[in-house]
This record gives C-alpha cells, structure tokens and sequence, in this order.
C-alpha cells in the first residue's frame, strides 16, 4: 500500500512537508526521516532530528495507487500547501529543484568560465 503523507509543524499548525511513501502501511519514509544514517540524505530528515517534538506525521491519503498517479498526488498536494520544506515539485525526480550557485561550481570545476 502507497500514499501521501505530511509534516504539521505544532508551532503554528501548518504543513511544512508532503511526500509519498511506497510502503505507507509500514511508515517506510516516516522511518527513513527519523534514521540517523539518513540525516544528510534530504535538508528536512535533520530539520525533523534536530526538532523531534515540534513536527507531528500524518497520513493523508492512502490506497493501492499506480506511480503515475501517486507522483500525480504529491504533485497536487505540494500545490494545494506549498509546504516551506519541499524544495521540488513532487511527483519522481527533482522537478523544480535548483542546485545553489556554489554547487553548481563544485560540480562544474572550480575554474569553469560561466561562473567567473
């Protein structure tokens, strides 16, 4: 079973994260945000370990969705809240997402012409 799931922050009520989880009924990503050996894998998994009481998880919707529509559904619910903590899109891949000025250098070279 897959859904959509969220991050209420208790502070002023609103969701800050939305994702999707392929094994929602095992708390799959809940678990993987939690982890240790996940902390550097997504800038919310160490805003959430480093604040373990302020965020509440929540399911919001699930079922036995096809991928396309699962990515579909996160796409719409990232919309419809603009979570302050989602910094693609949704859906698969990194729609949206920007690297920084300074990656994209150490990913190009230090000495790479367009960014001089």
């Amino acid at each position: 079973m897959n859904g959509i799931y969220c991050y209420t922050d208790l502070k002023n009520n609103e969701i800050v994260y939305i994702g999707k989880d392929s094994y929602i009924d095992k708390n799959r990503r809940f678990r993987q945000h939690k982890s240790s050996c996940y902390y550097n894998d997504q800038p919310f998994n160490r805003i959430l370990q480093n604040n373990p009481t302020r965020y509440v998880y929540k399911v919001l919707k699930q079922g036995n969705f096809a991928q396309k529509l699962i990515n579909a559904l996160e796409i719409i619910y990232i919309k419809r809240y603009n979570p302050k903590f989602n910094f693609t899109k949704g859906g698969d891949g990194v729609l949206g997402f920007k690297l920084s000025l300074e990656t994209r250098k150490k990913m190009s070279g230090k000495n790479h012409p367009l960014y001089d």
